[in-house]
């Protein structure tokens, strides 16, 4: 398409947008076909871990709660993907795959996901995903909320939450049928499964 005159164009693939990505100072959109609906999750699938998102309808956890939510200042940073914030209040790991949203300063609005969460004697560092689009400064101001990594585990602990809890943790994997039996286990004492 000519874009200073749209009626200048021609009709090539007809598709629809998927993913969308920012990356240094751009955008990335991806085209899909009509076979993409193939690949579409269509009803509930059966896994270990949880299908629903952190907060959504189904989660039902209120992230706004204060137990799962604080703000911070950024007193070290490298720029771009690591910061240091000091009196957060979380436990180590307590917002691993959390949600990081900047109050203050050049990316106010931006919101990503935290890679790896420390706290490490009263200060709080956080590895995030993705670069700021702008560069992140002492003194910006940021909101993060708890992280979930879908188990079993972290839904009872950290959210108390397993009522909504949208997995199958104790159905067997693969892992289950190829593990080799280890010595002393019960009902592999070579003996009639049974008696």
């Amino acid at each position: 398409m000519n874009w200073s005159n749209v009626d200048e164009r021609v009709l090539l693939d007809i598709g629809s947008i998927g993913e969308i990505r920012r990356a240094d100072g751009s955008f990335v959109a991806e085209v899909r076909g009509l076979m993409h609906r193939f690949d579409e999750e269509r009803g509930r699938l059966f896994r270990a871990t949880c299908s629903a998102d952190l907060g959504d309808a189904q989660c039902g956890v209120n992230l706004s709660a204060p137990a799962y939510t604080d703000t911070g200042t950024v007193t070290r940073t490298d720029g771009a993907l690591s910061i240091a914030a000091s009196g957060i209040g979380f436990a180590d790991g307590w917002c691993n795959a959390g949600r990081l949203t900047w109050v203050t300063g050049d990316n106010t609005g931006v919101s990503v996901e935290i890679k790896v969460h420390r706290a490490i004697s009263g200060v709080d560092e956080f590895d995030l995903w993705q670069r700021a689009p702008q560069p992140i400064k002492a003194g910006d101001t940021f909101r993060v909320t708890a992280g979930c990594d879908k188990t079993h585990a972290i839904c009872r602990r950290r959210f108390d939450n397993v009522a909504n809890f949208r997995g199958f943790p104790h159905m067997p994997g693969n892992d289950f049928i190829i593990r080799m039996p280890q010595q002393g286990e019960p009902g592999l004492d070579g003996g009639s499964f049974f008696r």
